[in-house]
């Protein structure tokens, strides 16, 4: 079952193991709010977390294999947990920052190279 955090339209952080077509249960908080803020109908919220999952039921990542993260957006059809009106399936990236051991990652804004000059090859799986 998919661990999920939802933030209500008050701002108030849960988090959740859901069920099929059900909100499943709510678990013990493992995030930390680093900052809420709410402006022009938008809100904003950081989350901190260790990578470890604080029990079973929570999502433990492993940052060598879980670069890409499945996501879900959905806005609830009330301030509380509810049914989504509207919902986008999307992925996080995540990408190593820069140390002494780790050249991190480059996302640097460049020219695209003229059409057929680009370089790069095909793969097909």
């Amino acid at each position: 079952a998919p661990w999920a955090v939802i933030v209500d339209g008050s701002g108030r952080v849960s988090e959740r193991r859901l069920a099929d077509q059900s909100p499943g249960i709510e678990l013990a908080a493992s995030v930390t709010v680093v900052s809420s803020t709410s402006q022009a109908g938008l809100r904003s919220v950081v989350l901190t977390r260790p990578l470890k999952g604080k029990t079973p039921a929570h999502l433990t990542f492993s940052p060598s294999s879980d670069t890409l993260l499945p996501l879900i957006n959905a806005v609830g059809s009330s301030p509380g947990l509810s049914y989504h009106k509207a919902k986008t399936p999307t992925a996080i990236a995540l990408l190593p920052t820069a140390s002494p051991s780790v050249a991190g990652a480059c996302l640097c804004a460049s020219q695209p190279a003229p059409f057929g000059k680009a370089k790069g090859s095909l793969v097909y799986a």
